[in-house]
């Protein structure tokens, strides 16, 4: 899978946590002047998500040739060290992406827009509502709901298995299974509910396989795994379900949902748009695409990624 390693040319900042983890944020340079946005991925997953370069779709790069200063942040485990060999959504809300955000706007001087694929978005929503609006000057989210719970999709057929979950040493080795099964879903012999494969190029299917997946703790599957037990996923260190912590959101929200998303499928974004107030908000449906394509698909640049800006020139 080497040789589909996307490019890691852009300049990289290291910011501490208030618990001694070293994470790591890229800038991605262009002429800037029209805001600055910060792009935060999901569960099991690390920047390349948003950044497939020169074997696939790079949003970080597109929205940094058209005037915005971009930024990708990494959570915990990614890279570089830490003071713990475990960790949870917990950690990721209340230490990492504050530490992130605060990074961000320190370096960029203005209020950020926050744009959160899967997990990452949902951390979004929640920041906000917790940041109270101080750092972030609206919120997109790209699959992603605060209730899974609430029909079928790839997580809750996993559920029988939970017993087993909990038996597991602390670490899934997310990243070894996406880069064994890779070839299989290049290939189409493995069902693709990561994307829609028709609209993933080969050459992006490898690189998003062999270099975009990070390692899952067990706990933070335990934790997320809460929205099957209750209405919402459970933050467990502050004792609140997100759908309760962020359903009044101080800044404007756009969510987008792929019709055919089989991770985060559209009634479960619906239903989270529904319950969260904000000053203003957008919904928007992609008919064609499914989950990860929302950010890398082949076509996202003409269909995705034009509307978002749009969203971000009236906030």
């Amino acid at each position: 899978m080497a040789f589909w390693k996307p490019f890691d040319d852009a300049p990289v900042h290291l910011v501490d946590t208030s618990d001694g983890w070293r994470l790591k944020v890229r800038e991605f340079p262009g002429p800037g002047g029209k805001g600055t946005i910060y792009l935060q991925h999901g569960l099991g997953a690390s920047h390349r998500n948003f950044d497939l370069h020169p074997h696939g779709p790079s949003p970080a790069r597109w929205l940094a040739q058209r005037g915005w200063r971009v930024f990708t942040g990494e959570l915990r485990g990614r890279s570089g060290g830490g003071p713990a060999k475990s960790w949870n959504f917990s950690d990721y809300l209340l230490r990492d992406v504050p530490a992130l955000c605060a990074f961000v706007r320190r370096r960029s001087g203005e209020r950020i827009h926050f744009v959160g694929h899967s997990m990452g978005g949902f951390l979004g929503l929640a920041h906000a509502a917790l940041d109270d609006g101080k750092a972030l000057a609206s919120v997109t989210t790209l699959g992603a709901a605060l209730h899974y719970g609430l029909s079928p999709n790839a997580f809750s057929r996993l559920l029988p298995l939970r017993p087993l979950l909990e038996r597991l040493p602390m670490m899934i080795p997310n990243v070894l299974g996406h880069r064994l099964l890779g070839a299989l879903w290049a290939l189409r012999l493995l069902p693709g509910w990561h994307y829609r494969r028709r609209n993933m190029t080969l050459r992006a299917v490898l690189a998003f396989h062999g270099h975009a997946a990070a390692d899952i703790t067990v706990a933070e599957l335990l934790e997320l795994a809460t929205t099957f037990s209750g209405e919402g996923i459970l933050c467990s260190e502050l004792g609140r379900r997100l759908p309760e912590l962020a359903r009044r959101l101080p800044v404007p929200w756009l969510s987008v949902a792929g019709a055919y998303d089989l991770q985060c499928p559209p009634e479960a974004a619906a239903w989270t748009y529904e319950r969260v107030s904000a000053p203003r908000k957008r919904w928007l449906l992609c008919p064609e695409y499914g989950h990860f394509d929302l950010a890398c698909g082949m076509d996202a640049h003409r269909d995705v990624w034009p509307e978002v800006v749009r969203f971000l020139e009236n906030c």
